[in-house]
């Protein structure tokens, strides 16, 4: 009897190393799928929040709520919407120079899900009218 040593591989050993590299390639591709996808989702919120409060600002800086309550902010896929709430009655109560504004901003953008929302609220006391 003679002894044969194997060299290389079979088929069948190489079609299973196929796959199994097939398999992990496939999940690092969709790991990194989510990953970018999560990284896009969270720069797409922060320019919004950092849109919302720019927004904000603005409404602040006039020192009354303003006259339109809604609006779109150029350049960008961004429209937005003022409330005034009603103020906290202890606040009302006070016998404050000037009364308060509650006011809630909204800022809607399209996404992938559909529209995306993002709201803020700020307190403000009303004061005499500037221009930005």
């Amino acid at each position: 009897m003679t002894s044969h040593s194997q060299q290389g591989f079979t088929l069948v050993e190489a079609l299973v190393a196929f796959a199994i590299l097939a398999m992990v390639l496939l999940a690092t591709w969709r790991t990194a799928g989510t990953g970018l996808r999560a990284i896009d989702a969270a720069a797409t919120n922060e320019a919004a929040v950092l849109a919302a409060q720019s927004e904000m600002d603005r409404i602040v800086a006039l020192g009354r709520p303003p006259a339109e309550r809604t609006g779109r902010i150029e350049g960008t896929p961004y429209t937005w919407e003022v409330e005034v709430l009603p103020a906290d009655p202890a606040w009302t109560r006070q016998s404050l120079a000037r009364k308060p504004a509650h006011l809630r901003l909204t800022l809607s953008w399209p996404s992938r899900a559909g529209t995306a929302r993002l709201s803020l609220e700020r307190v403000i006391f009303p004061g005499p009218a500037r221009t930005p």
